[in-house]
């Protein structure tokens, strides 16, 4: 029985809930349908796997554990796993299925298809920024332990023009598990792409990286390396034969680039290239001519900071209140313009800022590549004042009105929180990246010539996570670091999310709390409680929300439950009101704690986001509460839904005036009475609107008021200094740069 059977003729209905619309795509490993998911009001994409015997244990076992391992994947480039399960058919088969989000912008297949009807190939540059996309989904998968093992462009879906998701992570092994999927007598995978040991049954990591290699071999040559008439004499190809050169099917290929393809498609593992990224930066260096050397962290980064007051042995606990007269300045605890004397357990950092004469290059092209090239000899003093208007610093310019006036460089992997510290009498931002790491920046001494912008204050070693999010207390005297995973090597599946509290110095934990689902959002109310948006599995369809108290760790109140996902929680600055975005609304109200459990009463209003698709994933309050905005990141052309929350009235929906880019940030200026809303874009710049509550603007386009000269590449996140006068974006460039520009209040 084909598994078009269960819905041939008519819609049918999946497990009691997805609504099968049409079948959009059969392959060796089972069908895809296009399907809709009643209950969140969004389409998916379900795949089907080939039937099997209804009572096969042995089969639904190891579907659950390849399930398990694919939705546990949490990164920007792999296709996220809904929600998986199995339909029992008539005949007393089964199908076990999985759900996904459903992308209309087709395959990187497609793509190339459409691209070979017109007899042309894609650009270098684009191949390029295509190939570091999958480089980083694969190298994020080998070191959660998983072997893909079926790279192609088919599985290469495409969210827009130029963002890149790897799929088909459902049927991918645990390289922990005993019993693989090769031990099966077969070589999974595609034969045009398969690596040579995975079609002897003996599947590693760098057969995933001999694919990405094919693939890059087709992008920049327009010819697959191995192809003949049936699959089994393709395989024989890839194991006995050499490549041809690429250059006979695209002389314009230099014998660099040959060479780095050549090295990607080596029959022996050891000989290929030690990683997917090594792979890309290798091509990015052949293909523009750039030098390079990948330079890998030699041991864990230890907290580096410049020298503080001591710390106490003991971990203090947070007080619950703190008057703000007893608080020291950032500048009383810190000695302005000294460095600290590391041992040698900061060899990274050494790397990372110069401090053995270690040269920063960056390769161009916005791939997202970065190398490290050392020295023997000293490096000369380095500018304190830098202007970036492209995709590379430019120092000795006088910046104009709209240029950054600084950039921050120390980040190895784009930023995807930045949060400034709330106390009037310090200039403090915190940044956290995927990298792993924390760094705080005192934007005070950087600007009076203490310190440079490619040295931190302070550098820590914060989790695995890759969406880490920080939250500072009302009082600037706690930071709180989410969304790390941690990870029980003795149980791969045991993964979860964590809130760490540190001291405003980043130089001491205060308390942790183990979210032992997934951590969706973090926000710290105006007084003393954290709230904490988490979802009891990745492919739960109700999420919930609790708030904490960091002063008593060992508390945990039990959260409110919300019958929707949750996407996004915001406080507002003067009544403490939670808004929390959910996929067709806003709902408003007050969290409490009452007890040992978090209590919610809705409000009066629920702000309808019928403009946002899917919902709102970015939402802020203005300063004064009168408003809030909010915006889906994935929406084209974009929107902007702004409420007056009071009346639950929608005043505005300004639409950026170039229809083409896609909003990737959103924050209001939480400067007293500030009008001022800003968003990042995915084309680099930086928008701010002026709101005037006064006059609004009631429909039609809002053209920006001021735009920020940024980079040619994604903005990651932003935020606004407590005054209003300092605004910092984070990119996701070569550099993972942060860019901090001075705007004048309005």
């Amino acid at each position: 029985m084909q598994n078009g059977d269960l819905a041939q003729g008519t819609t049918q209905i999946l497990s009691g809930r997805y609504r099968l619309l049409r079948r959009i795509g059969r392959g060796g490993m089972g069908e895809v349908w296009l399907g809709e998911d009643p209950r969140l009001h969004r389409q998916v994409a379900i795949k089907m796997l080939p039937s099997h015997n209804q009572g096969d244990r042995e089969y639904l076992q190891r579907f659950e554990r390849e399930a398990q391992a694919a939705a546990a994947l949490n990164h920007p480039h792999i296709l996220p796993v809904h929600d998986y399960g199995e339909q029992v058919l008539p005949n007393r088969q089964a199908i076990t299925y999985i759900v996904m989000p459903y992308l209309s912008g087709g395959s990187l297949e497609d793509r190339l298809s459409a691209l070979a009807d017109t007899h042309r190939l894609m650009p270098p540059q684009e191949a390029l920024t295509v190939l570091a996309q999958a480089a980083e989904a694969i190298d994020y998968a080998h070191a959660q332990g998983i072997i893909h093992r079926d790279i192609k462009p088919a599985n290469m879906l495409l969210r827009g023009d130029d963002w890149l998701m790897l799929a088909d992570f459902g049927i991918a092994r645990m390289l922990s598990e005993q019993e693989r999927l090769t031990q099966t007598g077969t070589g999974f995978g595609t034969a045009e792409y398969m690596a040579p040991e995975q079609a002897q049954g003996k599947a590693v990591p760098a057969s995933d990286i001999y694919s990405l290699a094919v693939i890059a071999y087709r992008l920049l040559s327009g010819h697959l390396p191995f192809q003949a008439e049936t699959p089994y004499a393709t395989t024989i190809q890839h194991i006995i034969m050499p490549p041809p050169s690429p250059r006979q099917f695209n002389p314009t290929l230099s014998l660099a680039t040959e060479q780095v393809l050549l090295q990607g498609l080596a029959k022996d593992p050891s000989q290929r290239p030690p990683s997917a990224h090594a792979l890309v930066a290798s091509l990015q260096q052949a293909v523009t001519g750039a030098p390079y050397e990948i330079t890998r962290p030699r041991q864990p980064l230890q907290a580096i900071a410049a020298p503080l007051s001591p710390v106490a042995a003991t971990v203090p606990a947070i007080p619950q209140t703190e008057p703000a007269a007893t608080q020291k300045t950032f500048a009383d605890t810190v000695p302005a313009g000294k460095a600290s004397s590391p041992t040698t357990a900061i060899s990274r950092r050494k790397v990372l800022l110069g401090a053995t004469g270690t040269a920063l290059l960056v390769l161009g092209g916005g791939t997202g590549i970065l190398a490290f090239i050392e020295h023997d000899k000293q490096q000369g003093p380095q500018p304190t004042t830098t202007t970036v208007t492209g995709s590379r610093p430019q120092s000795t310019k006088t910046p104009g009105p709209n240029d950054p006036v600084m950039t921050l460089l120390s980040h190895t992997r784009p930023v995807s929180s930045l949060a400034w510290s709330p106390r009037s009498d310090t200039l403090l931002l915190a940044s956290a990246g995927e990298d792993q790491q924390v760094m705080l920046w005192d934007i005070a001494a950087i600007r009076q010539g203490l310190a440079n912008q490619k040295t931190p204050h302070t550098i820590i070693e914060a989790g695995t996570g890759i969406d880490m999010q920080l939250a500072w207390s009302p009082d600037g005297a706690y930071i709180a670091i989410g969304n790390g995973k941690l990870v029980n090597p003795n149980d791969t599946f045991n993964t979860g999310s964590f809130v760490l509290v540190y001291t405003a110095d980043l130089r001491s934990t205060v308390n942790s709390h183990l979210v032992t689902t997934f951590l969706i959002a973090l926000a710290w109310t105006p007084g003393k409680y954290l709230a904490i948006a988490s979802s009891p599995s990745i492919s739960s369809s109700s999420n919930i929300v609790a708030l904490w108290n960091p002063a008593q760790p060992t508390q945990t109140p039990t959260p409110v439950s919300f019958s929707d996902v949750i996407s996004a929680l915001a406080f507002s600055p003067v009544t403490a009101q939670l808004a929390i975005a959910l996929p067709n609304a806003i709902v408003i109200g007050q969290a409490a704690i009452v007890g040992n459990r978090t209590t919610w009463k809705a409000g009066a209003h629920s702000l309808q986001t019928n403009n946002l698709g899917l919902g709102a994933d970015t939402i802020t309050w203005s300063p004064d509460e009168t408003f809030l905005a909010a915006a889906n990141k994935s929406l084209s052309p974009p929107v902007i839904d702004i409420w007056n929350w009071k009346q639950g009235s929608t005043i505005t929906s300004p639409i950026v005036p170039d229809s083409s880019t896609m909003l990737t940030a959103l924050a209001w200026s939480p400067a007293a009475g500030s009008p001022l809303l800003a968003a990042g874009t995915k084309n680099g710049s930086v928008l701010i609107w002026k709101i005037d509550r006064s006059s609004p603007v009631s429909g039609g386009n809002l053209y920006p008021h001021q735009t920020l000269n940024g980079l040619s590449a994604e903005v990651f996140s932003l935020a606004w200094s407590p005054d209003g006068q300092w605004l910092a974006a984070s990119y996701k460039d070569v550099n993972s740069s942060i860019l901090v520009w001075s705007v004048k209040p309005s």
